[in-house]
């Protein structure tokens, strides 16, 4: 099984794009046509959805939250600002009541790591626009700060990752379901247990809310992941 996203019609409210040109009810109402074309007719079931509205459209051009799985909103800061945009995390997380993946699915410098936990505002990723237009984005992160984030445990990077293009989700119908990193690793001991946002929340998911989490495990000395869903 092999999943995409999808970010249709970006930067939702942003005048430059001619999906944007009129109101808000005109832009959700196209959106859920895209989505019901591709998902309704087309039968695609394995899309992760993105919504990507401007901060001032979060949630005057919301499609309807049962369209998208994602949300996110694309900042470009000056070269060298890591700054975690807590601002517009809050924004967006009180948009969405709480209920959506938040995303920086276009950025020019990256968010430090250690000043997104503190501020408490971890975008579950981020993304650097690369070198468009004279934007030259990469090189206006610090080589500190890529290092520094890359080097973290708390971020999940691709090393992180060997085993997910052969896993299987496990089909049972019990109160949790564990996508899991596949055996041929070896035996694994859980280190931590995340949630979306990327804050510990302990080594059980005993006493948990229903959700989603991250389960970080150590296998062969390498920190492994794999998506948790608790019914």
């Amino acid at each position: 099984m092999w999943q995409a996203s999808s970010r249709p019609l970006h930067e939702a409210g942003g005048k430059w794009f001619w999906w944007s040109i009129n109101s808000g009810d005109h832009f959700a109402a196209l959106y859920r046509l895209v989505f019901d074309r591709m998902v309704k007719v087309k039968g695609v079931k394995n899309m992760i959805w993105v919504f990507n509205p401007e901060g001032s459209t979060v949630t005057s051009w919301d499609p309807g939250s049962e369209y998208y799985d994602v949300l996110s909103i694309d900042i470009y800061n000056s070269a060298n600002d890591h700054s975690s945009n807590a601002s517009s995390f809050d924004k967006f997380k009180s948009a969405s009541n709480s209920t959506k993946i938040l995303a920086l699915s276009e950025n020019g410098p990256i968010p430090d790591v250690n000043n997104m936990h503190t501020d408490e505002a971890v975008w579950s990723w981020w993304m650097p626009w690369y070198s468009t237009w004279s934007g030259t984005w990469p090189g206006q992160t610090k080589d500190a700060v890529w290092k520094s984030n890359m080097g973290d445990e708390r971020v999940i990077s691709l090393e992180d990752m060997p085993g997910w293009d052969k896993y299987k989700p496990n089909q049972d119908t019990s109160t949790t379901r564990l996508a899991k990193v596949s055996p041929f690793y070896g035996a694994a001991e859980t280190i931590g247990i995340f949630d979306m946002n990327g804050h510990y929340v302990g080594l059980t998911t005993q006493g948990l809310p229903q959700g989603r989490y991250i389960v970080r495990q150590r296998i062969q000395g390498r920190n492994l992941n794999a998506v948790y869903i608790k019914k």
